[in-house]
This record gives structure tokens, C-alpha cells and sequence, in this order.
């Protein structure tokens, strides 16, 4: 049996999917009839159960409320036990930057500096994609599904990924796609994150564990192969999710992936149901009806207070910042990152969601090999725009991407500013870029490190640039899902903040 739940923001789907594995639901909870139908028909899955989920975060928290007996990992440390026992080892050498080493190694000192990193870039890119696509790039039969009926050969699966994620496509970055590719999939027990679902599902392991019912969490983010991760996995399936808040398409989880996956739970079981949590608890009455614009499906509870839904300019919010435990959300990082350094010379204490963002900034001077900071940056500074030149000059200019490669060295230069060697630059990005704070901190997140989170008042800065324009269909809809994620963390209070041009 397979169910579908589309939950829209803050409609309780984790607590929702919790009582329907079996937990109590507790004397005084309020419980929908969207939710009594869902758990009824969860309650019918009987036989061994696990609780999949798309992060660590979600998976920690699912640990301490699931009833007792259930299972619970993320997709990756699913796919990661399997692989490992495949093995017959303990532990893998999990390395995020594998395709970028098994490159250099590849291509020795035989390029100039400046074109082994762009090459270097896209071939990371393609692998990586290729393996959440569940595309084999090296095979050259027809072998690889794209869309609709449609079949092609490894070249032509790197070809449609270049098109769609606007990378770069010339025979020397192809070539060593699938030169990389083939290294990648022959290292077994050296893998990447990506690995830890492609590679059980590529060699068709049968260590996968299977459940009798399976839920997966957040199943909007579930690139394919995870996906089918969870498909060998669950011979019972309940995905619970939302496709407004798909916005990850970078990662190979597009907004798509929801459809694609209830198009495949239909394929296994011709009686699959889909069924609906349209009741927010989180977000008031007047932030329900801003987010209305975007999902007109969202409801607030009849219950709920009236909140305050607001426009501010910046003039006014600057002297404010920071005044009451909040949230402030941006599209990107840069305004963030100025933000803080204005809060903390003000003595008010905050951080920025998120250490990967972090650990990729220093990433960029750690990638020049230099170790003075001034040589370094420059050097920084100069691949950045060389890749946003790159971009720039394509027939279809992703403007969400240079935007993101402006960004990134706009911290830099904030950051920078502040530090007068790399390990000083360094330990200002560790202070200022963290997954969590203490309650009275502002939190700084950009939208898609907001996805999840909640808090009482939000402010979403320079909202004028919220969303960008887009020219394909599926960024469009990636643009809607930004803002309604951003929207829906509120739970009383949400300002938008203009900036005097708007």
C-alpha cells in the first residue's frame, strides 16, 4: 500500500506521521480530521516500520519521539549501511569533495590553473548530479530514462543535465565526467555523500534493509535516488511532504520530485491514495493570508490568533535590528553577513544558520593554496568572476547562479575585512556561521537554511529581492517556493522590510 500526504507549512506532517507509526497522541492535542484520516490509514500498515528522514536535523528530532521499535536514520546513513556491509566493513572514508580530488589526480599538472578550475567545477557538478539522477554517464547504450519516454547514452544524460543546470558542456569537460565517473563508482570503500544512495542502487546491492512500512519525511527534497532507496526499502510506503517547498533543485531534488515520486508509488500499487494537511498550527491568520498569494490551499486554524502581517522600510527596521528574539531571513548571505557585524558592534548578540555555508567560504581561499590572506583573496576573487563570467556568457544566463557566485564573494569581503591572516578569517567565519544559538540570539538564515525552522517574529530583509525573475517553468516555481518557505516561519510577527529603491 502507498500514501501520499501533501502537508503544507506548519500543518504538523512530522507529528502527524509519528502518531501513524503508533505514537500516543497526547490528552488535550487538538487533531484535525485531515490528520485522523491520515493516521487511520497509516494504522493499517502493519509489520516492521522505519522512520526515513531527508537530514540529520529531522532525523534527531524524529529519534526522540518515535515510538519504540521504529527505525530511524536519514536517507544517506540508510544507503550508507548497506553500502558498508556490502562491503563487509565497518566504516567508509565519506570525503564531499571526492569527484574535485579524483579530477586533480586525473588531470596532474597537465591544464593552467585557471582552466583546471573551471573544469574542475563542472565535471564536480555532472558527477554529482548524474549520480542523484541515477544517470550511469559512462555507459554507451541507450540507458539512461530523461523525461517522458525518452532514452539516451551517457553523453547525451550529461548533455540534458548541462542544458538544465546551465554547466558547462565542451568535449574536455565531458570527457572527464565520465573519466571521473568511472573512477568514482571503482573506489568503493572512498565515497562521497552522494554515493551513499547511487552506489548500493548502481551495483544493485541486497544488503538494502526492507521494512514492512516505511515513512519518509520532508519526501519534496528526495533526489531519485533516494527515491528509489526508499522504494526498495518500504514494501509499505507513507511520504509525507510539501511541493510548495521544494527548493532544492541544485541538489537534484527539482520541483518534480514530488509529482515523479507519486507517479512512481501509482506504478507499484494502482489503488495509492493522496490525502491532504491544509490546517496550519504555526502560522496566524494574516501571515496564512499573505502565503495565499502563493498556495491558495493553506488554511489557519479557526482558532488562530489574527497576528501582524507588515511592510517596513529600511530606514526604520536598521534602528530596531535585533531589539527582540527574532529571525531574519535574506535570499542570500552577503546582507546577512554585514548585518551581523552591524548587530554585534551594537553589542547584540546572533549568528547566521548554517556551518556549511561556513566551511564553503573558507573553502574558496583554501582552494588557491596560498597562505597569505591578501595573495590568497585576490586569487579568490578572481575565480569567482571568472566563473560568473562563464555563466554570464551563456545563451541561458541562470541568474539565481550568479547571484549565488556574487554572493559568496561578497562575505568574503565582509568577512575578510575583518581578519589579517586566513586563520584569523577563518575563526570569524567558525564565530558567525553556526547551525544553532542560544534562545535570546537574533538568527541570521537565508531562505533555504530557513526551511524548517520556525520563531515569533520574523523579519524578511530586503524583501524586494525575494524572488528573481525566471525564464524556465521549474525555476519559476522554485522562485514561489523561496518565498512561501519564508513566509510560512512565522508564527506571529512578519515584517517585510524594503529597501529605499523599492
Amino acid at each position: 500500500m502507498m500514501l501520499m500526504v501533501n502537508a503544507l507549512a506548519g500543518c504538523g506532517k512530522t507529528t502527524t506521521g509519528l502518531w501513524g507509526l503508533g505514537d500516543r497522541v497526547k490528552k488535550g492535542v487538538i487533531i484535525t480530521q485531515e490528520q485522523k484520516a491520515i493516521v487511520e490509514e497509516m494504522r493499517r500498515y502493519k509489520g516492521t516500520a522505519a522512520a526515513c528522514a531527508f537530514n540529520v536535523s529531522i532525523k534527531n528530532e524524529l529519534q526522540t519521539r518515535a515510538p519504540k521499535g521504529i527505525t530511524v536514520a536519514t536517507c544517506n546513513g540508510f544507503g550508507n549501511t548497506a553500502w558498508c556491509k556490502h562491503l563487509n566493513i565497518s566504516k567508509c572514508t565519506v570525503d564531499p569533495y571526492k569527484n574535485s580530488k579524483l579530477f586533480r589526480d586525473l588531470v596532474g599538472k597537465s591544464m593552467e590553473w585557471k582552466e583546471r578550475a573551471r573544469v574542475e567545477s563542472a565535471v564536480s557538478n555532472i558527477v554529482g548530479l548524474a549520480k542523484s539522477y541515477l544517470f550511469n554517464i559512462s555507459a554507451e547504450s541507450a540507458s539512461n530514462w530523461i523525461e517522458g519516454d525518452t532514452w539516451v547514452d551517457g553523453r547525451g544524460a550529461i548533455m540534458w543535465l548541462c542544458d538544465r543546470f546551465d554547466i558547462d558542456n565542451d568535449p574536455v569537460v565531458v570527457d572527464y565526467a565520465v573519466k571521473v565517473f568511472l573512477k568514482g563508482v571503482s573506489t568503493e570503500s572512498y565515497i562521497d555523500f552522494d554515493d551513499q544512495n547511487f552506489l548500493p542502487i548502481f551495483y544493485d546491492v541486497k544488503t538494502i534493509p526492507t521494512f514492512d512500512h516505511l515513512l519518509v519525511d520532508e519526501v519534496q527534497d528526495l533526489n531519485r535516488a533516494k527515491q528509489e532507496m526508499a522504494f526498495r526499502m518500504g514494501k509499505q510506503i507513507t511520504a509525507i511532504g510539501d511541493v510548495n517547498q521544494a527548493i532544492y533543485a541544485f541538489s537534484g531534488s527539482d520541483s518534480d520530485s514530488f509529482d515523479v515520486m507519486w507517479n512512481r508509488m501509482v506504478q507499484f500499487d494502482g489503488e495509492a491514495k493522496r490525502m491532504p494537511l491544509t490546517v496550519t498550527r504555526r502560522c496566524p491568520k494574516t501571515v496564512v493570508k499573505l502565503a495565499n498569494t502563493i498556495v491558495p490551499e493553506l488554511r489557519a486554524a479557526d482558532d488562530a490568533p489574527d497576528g501582524i502581517e507588515m511592510k517596513m522600510g529600511m530606514q526604520d527596521f536598521m534602528p530596531i535590528m535585533g531589539n527582540e528574539p527574532s529571525m531574519i531571513i535574506c535570499r542570500v548571505n552577503a546582507p546577512l553577513t554585514s548585518l551581523a557585524f552591524r548587530m554585534i558592534s551594537e553589542r547584540k548578540r546572533c549568528y547566521i544558520q548554517g556551518r556549511d555555508i561556513g566551511s564553503g567560504l573558507k573553502s574558496e581561499l583554501r582552494g588557491t593554496g596560498i597562505n597569505n590572506l591578501t595573495e590568497a583573496l585576490a586569487r579568490a576573487y578572481d575565480k569567482i568572476d571568472k566563473r560568473i563570467r562563464e555563466v554570464a556568457s551563456r545563451d541561458f544566463v541562470d541568474e539565481a547562479k550568479i547571484e549565488a557566485l556574487q554572493d559568496k564573494k561578497l562575505c568574503i569581503e565582509v568577512l575578510s575585512a575583518e581578519a589579517d591572516t586566513i586563520e584569523e578569517f577563518n575563526n570569524v567565519v567558525d564565530s558567525l556561521f553556526k547551525d544553532s544559538g542560544g534562545p535570546d540570539d537574533t538568527r541570521l538564515s537565508s531562505c533555504h537554511k530557513a526551511k524548517g525552522l520556525e520563531h515569533k517574529n520574523v523579519f524578511i530583509y530586503d524583501a524586494g529581492r525575494l524572488q528573481l525573475k525566471a525564464k524556465k517553468a521549474y525555476q519559476k516555481k522554485q522562485e514561489a517556493n523561496l518565498a512561501y518557505v519564508a513566509y510560512t516561519r512565522s508564527m506571529h510577527k512578519l515584517v517585510r522590510v524594503y529597501s529605499d529603491k523599492d
